[in-house]
Parts: structure tokens; sequence; C-alpha cells
């Protein structure tokens, strides 16, 4: 980043330069995944004790839940995950509209809800284990669904999403999302179908995408102005949603001194093992999936033909890694030389600078523009 424009002048001469601020003035970031759980804490006596065998199946009827009423469940459910204890079992929940208020289901329980069953989750649920269900509704309510849950995919329609093309499927869609990120798959899976949304969607985990998102963009008639560069119209939305892509995690700042030496082209990065982070608290090294953020204060130019003359860009680039050995796609678009390698020499009045010369002035160095 170019933090400050500066000019220098001696004698009769005046040339315009950008100063870089430091001789390995650039950042790395890695963007790693990060591991958090919203926890919920349940403590709620079980009306009925029923001892349940490893392995067993456990119908939430037999618990004395009653569904498709206005009866809280929350009781008879935890009754059923308590007569579990450590062993592995499935909560069966047939079909019927069960109240949730606040849950929390371990790891060896696993849910299974079968065809026409239904979570009204008024609270929050947490689900650490499996979870089998079909491609239909099974949560509602304004509660949150949360968890590790143990499933390899999670679908919008779990949550009520239609796919219709009419239907507003945002929220529906964001929840599968959130739920989706913190599965053991991380993967939401997108059936066939037509997804309207009219407000914006985050997505942090992995998406396979069958289906199509449809938005309706209605023109602001009040901000419609004519360009006269395009000699057209020029027309704004009232509201432009939008699928966002977002990080999952906080990026990792690297010693850049490292990465010196990456050419125009290449595929692989000088090192990727014992990489020392730039605030001295560890090293790391970089794993296969992690997203290379480059960015430097170095820049290069471009002059436009708009009358606002040479304008900057710091040299960026955001690339994957695709293996454990530094391997990178795509390419990088830059070479990144240490500028301690080059010979720069001081400033002098008498010389005459090109763009993109270099010189000294004291301990900082200056780029020409």
């Amino acid at each position: 980043m170019l933090k400050t424009n500066d000019q220098i002048s001696r004698g009769n001469k005046k040339q315009n330069f950008l100063r870089e601020d430091s001789l390995a003035g650039w950042n790395v970031s890695l963007l790693c995944l990060r591991k958090t759980v919203l926890i919920s804490i349940l403590s709620i006596s079980a009306f009925i004790r029923v001892n349940a065998k490893p392995g067993t199946c456990l119908d939430v009827l037999s618990f004395g839940a009653a569904g498709n009423d206005e009866k809280d469940d929350t009781a008879a459910f935890a009754a059923a995950v308590k007569s579990a204890g450590n062993q592995a079992a499935t909560l069966l929940i047939p079909s019927g509209r069960f109240i949730i208020g606040q849950l929390t289901i371990p790891e060896n329980i696993s849910l299974k809800i079968m065809n026409g069953g239904r979570l009204q989750v008024n609270g929050g649920l947490e689900v650490n284990g499996g979870l089998e269900a079909g491609i239909e509704p099974v949560f509602t309510g304004n509660g949150k669904v949360s968890g590790k849950v143990k499933a390899f995919r999670v679908y919008p329609q779990w949550f009520g999403a239609e796919g219709d093309g009419r239907h507003d499927d945002a929220v529906a869609v964001q929840k599968a999302a959130d739920l989706a990120w913190h599965a053991a798959g991380r993967r939401l899976f997108i059936p066939d179908g037509k997804y309207f949304f009219n407000k914006d969607i985050i997505f942090r985990c992995n998406i396979d995408c069958v289906g199509k998102f449809v938005k309706r963009l209605d023109v602001d008639e009040r901000k419609t102005v004519f360009d006269n560069s395009s000699y057209c119209h020029r027309y704004y939305p009232k509201n432009d949603p939008k699928l966002i892509f977002a990080c999952d995690a906080e990026s990792i700042l690297l010693n850049g001194d490292y990465f010196w030496g990456i050419k125009e082209n290449d595929f692989k990065v000088p090192v990727f093992e014992n990489i020392p982070v730039i605030d001295n608290s560890g090293r790391i090294n970089l794993a296969e999936g992690g997203t290379l953020f480059i960015e430097t204060h170095d820049f290069v130019g471009s002059r436009n033909s708009n009358l606002r003359g040479d304008c900057f860009y710091a040299k960026s680039e955001i690339c994957q890694l695709v293996s454990p050995r530094g391997d990178v796609f795509p390419e990088f678009m830059f070479s990144y030389k240490n500028p301690r390698d080059r010979k720069i020499g001081g400033w002098s009045a008498e010389q005459n600078y090109k763009k993109g010369d270099y010189c000294r002035v004291g301990k900082n160095i200056y780029k020409a523009t």
C-alpha cells in the first residue's frame, strides 16, 4: 500500500516520487480455517427414565414428546439424550411438529428425522452428532440451529427454501450456509431450482450448486442520469442484493522477507515451511487449501484516457495453495525482487529520472512516477 505522496525538489528541478515506507514493506497474509462453536447450556430434569442400550434407536414419543401441538417438547428430547449417556444412539423423530427451546445434541447422538418431521426451534438447537433427513423442511421457528453436525451435506430445503423462483429463499439459504460452515463436510448442496433472494447471502463454506440464484432489480428512476461519455442513460437499482463469498477466518500476517524472489508466471512460492509470523509469535507451515494474499508497497502505473493522468496500483494478488509443498493457482502476475538487491543511488538534482526509477534519500527509498 502506498502511504505517502512526496515531492522532492532541488535547485530548479522538481520531480514526483512515491515513497516506499520500508525496504521490506509488504505483507503476506495466509487465510486459514478457524474452528468456532456456539455452545448452548441445557439443564432440564427428565420426567421419564429410560436407559438406552448402545446403538439403540430412541423414539422421542417414548419420552413424552407430543408433536403437533403447542406443548414444548424440550424436556422430552433432553430425557432421551440423557438416557443414552455416553453410548452411541439414534434419536428417532417421527412425523409431527416438535417445539424446541434450548437444547444440545451431543456427538454420540444422531438425529433421524422421518418424512414430515419438523423441529420448531424457538431458542437454540446445537447439533454435534449425525443428522439424517430428506431434502425437505425439517427446521422451522426463529431460533438458531448451530453446532458441528456430522453431515457431509447441508441443504437449504432443511430450512424451508423452495427454489421456485418466487418465494424469497435468502433466509433459508443463509441458515443452511451457516450450519454447513461448521459441519463435518463443510459443504452446502443447492439442488436444482431457482432460488430467489432479496437480501445479501454470505457464504463461508464449500458449495455444490446445481440450482440458480435469481434476483429482481427495480430501477430507482430518481437516480437515472445521462452519461455524456457513453451517450447512454445510467440506471441504479433500489436494492441490489449480492452473493458474498467471505473468508472464514482472520488472516495471519507472515514475514514478507521469505517471499522475495517470486517471478511472474511462477506456480510456486520460494518457501512453504517454518515461516515466521510478522509479530514473531510463532512459525507456520503453508497448508493445502489456504489462500495466499500478497501486497507490496511497490506499484505499477497506467495512464488512463479521461484526463486524470497516471493511476498507480500497488502490486497485489491472491491465489490458492493447491498442495502442501507451496504450489499455487493461479500463477503469480508480478515479480517480487528485494529492493536491497537493487543498486539504488542517492537523490541527485542533476539526474533525469524516468518513470519507475528508484532513488534513496536517507533511509527511505522512492520510486519515480
